[in-house]
C-alpha cells in the first residue's frame, strides 16, 4: 500500500519588502484563516498561503494556494523609476531583448519586487501579465513613462507613440495567452531543463516562436519557487546540466533578469548587509571568483553560479549585473545611505583596476556621483571634490588614468565639458605628495619608474588633449618635487664618487626612460652638462686609467653614452632668447662632438637602423613600431619598469624578448638560444615584494635589509626546482629545463619553449569542461608523466589545471613544481602546508600529515573530476562531516561505470583507501576501459 504524502502549509507576510514565515500548520483551512487574521495587521502588505508537498526523491515542492496584496499597495507604493530612456523596438521580438527588458524591469522595479517576478516571467506567462494589466494606474504610468522616451527618439507625436506601445502590450499579452495550454508545471518533482529544451527548443530559427515556448515552459517552473532563492536554486541545477550553446543562451537571460533585481540582490546577497557590500558579493560572482571570502556565508548556489561566470559562460547576465551596480551607484535613496566607507572602497578596487573600468564609462560616472553623495558640498563643486577624492583613493596609477579616461568619455563630461579641467585645476593646486601617486613605501628606484610609466601611459590614453596636457604636466611636477626633496640627482653626483661613474650613472638615468621629459630629464642633463663642461674633462674622466688603448675605448663608450642624451625639448625662440639658444647649442656640442676620443673614436654611434632590431617576440630583423613579420607591437605599460629591456643578453648566449607571464615570484620571457638559433623560455626570479630592479640596468636587488633574507632564500628554492626539473630532462610529459645560472644578481631558468594553453584555459574557453574522450587524452599522459617523478621520489604537491599545458599538438606538459619537495622516503617528517583547495587532500592540510604518491593521486583525480564535470570537488575539509561528492554520472557526463569507480577510488579522503601510486591507478583506468579486471 503506498503511503499518502505528507503535506503542510506555509502562511507568509510580505512586510519591508520581502516575504516571511509567519506560521507552518497542518490544515489549510487554519491557514487561511491564519491568513485572514494577518491582512488585518496594518503593517501586513500582503499575505500568501502555500502548500508544501513532499517529492519521492525526499525533496519538497511550493505550490501557491492563494496570495492576497492590500489594493493601496500597487496605487500608493509602487512608483515608476525617473529618467528612464527605453530602447525604440520596431518588431514583436524587439520587446523581449535584453534591452527591453532591462527597461520594463526599471519602469516596474517595485511591482516586480513585490511579487517576486522576474520580467520574462510576466512576459511569457498570462497568469502574471493578466495581473499587472489588471493594475491600471501603475501600466498606464509605465506606458507613458516609455512613450515619452519613444517619442524623444523618433519624433512621433507623443500620443501615437502611447497607442503604438498599447497595442504591443496586448499582442504580449494575447500571446502569453496562448501559450498557456502548451505547458502545465510539474508539481511532482523537480523538473529537469534538457527534455523542455529537447519539447520547445530551437527548431529551424525561423521566428522567435519556439524561443518563446521553452521561455514561457521554464518560467512556469520558475514560478514555482516563492523566493529569489529558490528560482536561483533551478537556474543553476539546470546549469550544469549537458546542454548546447542555445539552452546556455535561454538561462543566461533569465539569470540576466534575476540579477538585475533589487529584491533578488537584496535577499540572495545579504539583507542586512550594506548596500555596497551586497554590490561588492554580487561583482566576485560576475567576476567568476567562487573562492572570494565575501561569498563564504552565502548559498553555495552563489559560488556554483560563479563557477559559470568564470567559464565565459553568461554574457548576458554580466551586463545586467554591472547595469545594477550602476543603477545603485546612481540611487540616491540606495547608494550613499547605511554604506560603509570600507566596503565603498572595496567596491572601488573591484571596478577600477589597472586593465580598466569595469562597465565603462557610465560606471566611472556612477562612482563619481555616488561619491559626491558623501560630501558637504553638492553640485558641481561637490562632483569636483569627488573626482579628486576618488583619485587618491586609487593607489595605482593605472587605476587613476583609466577613472579619468572613462570619465572623459561619460555623459557627464559631455554634459560639464569644463568639470575635468576644473577638477584637475583644484587637485593640482594642492599639495603634490609623491604616496598620491605612487606607494610611499617603494623603493626611490621604482618611484622613479612608477612616475615615468604613468607619464607614458598618459600620452597614449584616449583622453581630449586639454586634459592629457594638464595631467602630464602634474605628474611632472610631481618628478620635479620628488628629485628636489630626496636630492635623488646629488646623491648620484656625489663628489666623493669617482667622476667617470658619476658621468656614467647621470647618463643612463637620462637614457633609460627612468626620467619623464620636460624638467625631471632637463634636471639630470644640466647636471651631466656640468661636469662634461669642465675644462680637462677628457683628461680627468680617464686619469685613473694608465694603459693608454684601454683609455681610448673607455672614451669612446662614453663618448657613445653621452651622444645618446636626449637633446633639450624645442622651445620658440620668444621662450629662450637668444641667451638660451647659444647656451643650448654649447650643450650640444659638449654631448655630442668627434674628439673626445681622439681621431680613433670615429664616428658617432647612434641609434640601431631598423635592419639591426630584432622583434622582441620572434626575433625577426627590422622591427621599429611594430614586427613587419609577425605584428607584433609593444604597449607601454606599468610592468616595463621591472622587466627585462627586449634585446638583452644573457650569458652571452640567451637574447631576452617578450613577456610570457608574470607571477609574484617570477617573471617568464620568450628568448633566442643564439647559439643554437632555437626559441627557448627563460624564467627570471624577480619576488615582486622583495626586490627592485636597478635603474638603467639588468641588476636585481632586494629592496631593503629586511628583505635580503627572504630573498636569497626564494632564490635557492627557484634553483632548487631547476635542479629538479633537470632530473627528468627528456621525459615527454613534463617541461625541460635546458639550463640554470645566477646573474645580474638573480637567478634564471631556461627551458624550452612551448606553444599551447594551461589546461585552465582550455577549460574557460570550452564552457568549463571537456568530453570524457578528450578529457582522458589529456591526464593519461600526466599520469605517465608522474610515475617518472614518483621514481625519482618526488612529489609534486599542486597539480592543478593551472600547471597542466596543452600544446598546439595536443600534448600534455606538467609544469611548475615549485611545491615538489623530495618526500617519499621521509615517511613521517613534516612538510610545509601548501595546498590548493579543491586539488588538495587531507593529508595536505596537516604539516605532519604523511604524504605520498597518493597525495599526487587525489589531486590528479580532482584535476580530471573537474575537467569532466565542470565544477571542482568539494574541499576535502568539508567532506569530513558529509561527503557530498557527485558523481560525475549523475552531473550529465558520461563516462563508463567502471571508469568512474575507478576516479571516485582516486577522490578517497583517507590516503589508505586510494591508489597507492601512479601505476596502480594507471593500471586501474586502462582496465576499466578495455572491461579486463
Amino acid at each position: 500500500m503506498l503511503r499518502k504524502k505528507k503535506s503542510s502549509y506555509e502562511v507568509l507576510i510580505y512586510r519591508d519588502d520581502q516575504w516571511m514565515l509567519e506560521h507552518l500548520l497542518e490544515d489549510e483551512d487554519q491557514a487561511k484563516s491564519a491568513a485572514d487574521r494577518l491582512m488585518l495587521q496594518p503593517t501586513t502588505a500582503g499575505v500568501r498561503v502555500t502548500k508544501k508537498i513532499q517529492r519521492n526523491d525526499g525533496g519538497s515542492v511550493a505550490v501557491v494556494v492563494s496570495e492576497v496584496m492590500k489594493t493601496s499597495m500597487p496605487l500608493t507604493q509602487i512608483r515608476i523609476a525617473d529618467g528612464i530612456e527605453a530602447p525604440f523596438c520596431e518588431t514583436l521580438e524587439d520587446f523581449y531583448a535584453l534591452s527591453s527588458r532591462l527597461t520594463i524591469r526599471r519602469l516596474l522595479a517595485d511591482y516586480l519586487d513585490q511579487k517576486v517576478l522576474m520580467v520574462s516571467e510576466v512576459l511569457h506567462c498570462a497568469d502574471e501579465a493578466d495581473k499587472l494589466l489588471g493594475v491600471t494606474p501603475l501600466m498606464k504610468s509605465a506606458v507613458m513613462t516609455a512613450a515619452g522616451s519613444h517619442a524623444r527618439l523618433t519624433g512621433r507625436d507623443g500620443a501615437a507613440s502611447r497607442n503604438s506601445l498599447n497595442k504591443r502590450v496586448e499582442e504580449m499579452a494575447a500571446r502569453a495567452r496562448t501559450a498557456r495550454s502548451s505547458y502545465q508545471r510539474n508539481y511532482k518533482a523537480r523538473q529537469a531543463f534538457a527534455p523542455l529544451v529537447a519539447k520547445f527548443g530551437k527548431t529551424s530559427g525561423k521566428s522567435g516562436g519556439s524561443r518563446f515556448a521553452l521561455v514561457h515552459a521554464a518560467c512556469t517552473e520558475l514560478l514555482g519557487a516563492r523566493d529569489w532563492t529558490g528560482k536561483l536554486s533551478r537556474l543553476t541545477d539546470w546549469l550544469y546540466e549537458p546542454l548546447d550553446d542555445y539552452a546556455v543562451t535561454v538561462l543566461d537571460g533569465l539569470i540576466a533578469d534575476l540579477l538585475v533585481s533589487n529584491g533578488a540582490i537584496r535577499e540572495l546577497f545579504g539583507p542586512d548587509a550594506d548596500p555596497s557590500l551586497r554590490l561588492c558579493r554580487l561583482f566576485d560572482v560576475i567576476k567568476g571568483d567562487e573562492t572570494s571570502p565575501l561569498l563564504t556565508p552565502l548559498t553555495d548556489n552563489l559560488r556554483a553560479l560563479a563557477h559559470q561566470f568564470d567559464a565565459g559562460r553568461l554574457p548576458q547576465a554580466r551586463q545586467a549585473a554591472l547595469l545594477h551596480i550602476q543603477i545603485q551607484l546612481n540611487d540616491a535613496k540606495a547608494s550613499a545611505r547605511d554604506t560603509k566607507a570600507s566596503s565603498f572602497m572595496t567596491l572601488l578596487e573591484r571596478l577600477v583596476t589597472e586593465k580598466g573600468v569595469e562597465g565603462g564609462p557610465e560606471m566611472a560616472e556612477a562612482l563619481t556621483t555616488r561619491h559626491a553623495r558623501t560630501q558637504e558640498q553638492g553640485g558641481l563643486t561637490g562632483l569636483k571634490e569627488a573626482m579628486g577624492r576618488l583619485l587618491a583613493l586609487m593607489g595605482e596609477p593605472g587605476r587613476k588614468i583609466n577613472y579619468i579616461q572613462a570619465l572623459a568619455h561619460s555623459p557627464l563630461s559631455q554634459r560639464q565639458p569644463r568639470l575635468m579641467l576644473e577638477a584637475l585645476d583644484d587637485l593640482a593646486a594642492k599639495p603634490r605628495l609623491i604616496s598620491s601617486f605612487v606607494d610611499s613605501g617603494s623603493h626611490p628606484v621604482q618611484k622613479m619608474k612608477v612616475l615615468s610609466n604613468t607619464h607614458a601611459l598618459l600620452s597614449a590614453a584616449q583622453l581630449p588633449g586639454d586634459v592629457r596636457s594638464k595631467l602630464m604636466h602634474m605628474v611632472e611636477m610631481v618628478f620635479t618635487d620628488f628629485l628636489t626633496e630626496n636630492r635623488i640627482l646629488e646623491k648620484i653626483d656625489n663628489p666623493d664618487v669617482n667622476l667617470r661613474q658619476r658621468v656614467i650613472k647621470l647618463a643612463q638615468l637620462c637614457t633609460q626612460g627612468l626620467l619623464t621629459p620636460g624638467r625631471p630629464l632637463e634636471m639630470a642633463r644640466s647636471r651631466l652638462l656640468t661636469l662634461v663642461s669642465r675644462h680637462g674633462f677628457e683628461a680627468m674622466v680617464v686619469s685613473d686609467i694608465a694603459d693608454p688603448a684601454e683609455r681610448k675605448r673607455e672614451l669612446a663608450s662614453l663618448q657613445e653614452l653621452l651622444a645618446a642624451v636626449p637633446p633639450p625639448e624645442s622651445r620658440t625662440a620668444e621662450q629662450r632668447g637668444s641667451e638660451g639658444s647659444a647656451t643650448e647649442a654649447a650643450q650640444t656640442r659638449l654631448l655630442d662632438h668627434g674628439g673626445m676620443a681622439g681621431s680613433g673614436a670615429g664616428k658617432l654611434a647612434g641609434p640601431s637602423s631598423p635592419e639591426n632590431r630584432v622583434c622582441p617576440s620572434c626575433f625577426a630583423p627590422g622591427y621599429t613600431d611594430s614586427c613587419p613579420t609577425c605584428g607584433y607591437r609593444h604597449m607601454p605599460s606599468q610592468r616595463d619598469g621591472f622587466i627585462l629591456a627586449p634585446n638583452t643578453m644573457l650569458t652571452g648566449r640567451y637574447r631576452i624578448g617578450r613577456v610570457l607571464g608574470l607571477g609574484g615570484f617570477g617573471i617568464t620571457y620568450i628568448g633566442k638560444d643564439e647559439r643554437l638559433h632555437a626559441l627557448v623560455a627563460v624564467k627570471e626570479y624577480y619576488p615582486s615584494m622583495y626586490s627592485v630592479r636597478m635603474p638603467g640596468s639588468s641588476l636585481v636587488a632586494p629592496s631593503g635589509a629586511e628583505q635580503a633574507g627572504p630573498y636569497r632564500v626564494g632564490m635557492e628554492k627557484f634553483l632548487d626546482e631547476a635542479r629538479l626539473l633537470a632530473q627528468f630532462r627528456n621525459t615527454a610529459e613534463i617541461v625541460d629545463v635546458l639550463d640554470f645560472f645566477t646573474e645580474n644578481g638573480t637567478a634564471y631558468m631556461v627551458m624550452e619553449y612551448l606553444e599551447g594553453r594551461s589546461l585552465q584555459e582550455v577549460l574557460n574557453e570550452r564552457g568549463g569542461r571537456l568530453p570524457f574522450g578528450e578529457a582522458l587524452s589529456v591526464i593519461l599522459p600526466v599520469m605517465r608523466g608522474l610515475s617518472h617523478v614518483h621514481d625519482k621520489n618526488v612529489l609534486h604537491r599542486d597539480i592543478s589545471p593551472d600547471n597542466i599545458y596543452i600544446t598546439s599538438d595536443k600534448r600534455s606538459k606538467l609544469l611548475d613544481f615549485g611545491a615538489a619537495r623530495m618526500a617519499i622516503s621521509q615517511g613521517e617528517q613534516n612538510l610545509t602546508v601548501i595546498l590548493k583547495r579543491g586539488y588538495a587532500p587531507l593529508e595536505q592540510y596537516n604539516a605532519g600529515g604523511r604524504q605520498g604518491p597518493w597525495t599526487d593521486v587525489y589531486a590528479l583525480c580532482a584535476t580530471f573530476y573537474r575537467t569532466l564535470t565542470g565544477q571542482m570537488p568539494a574541499d576535502s575539509l568539508a567532506r569530513i562531516e558529509q561527503d557530498d561528492l557527485i558523481p560525475p554520472s549523475r552531473l550529465g557526463v558520461a563516462i563508463p561505470p567502471a571508469v568512474e569507480k575507478v576516479l571516485l577510488k582516486g577522490l578517497s579522503l583517507r590516503g589508505a583507501e586510494r591508489h597507492q601510486d601512479m601505476i596502480e591507478l594507471l593500471s586501474d583506468f586502462e582496465a576499466g576501459l578495455t572491461g579486463r579486471k
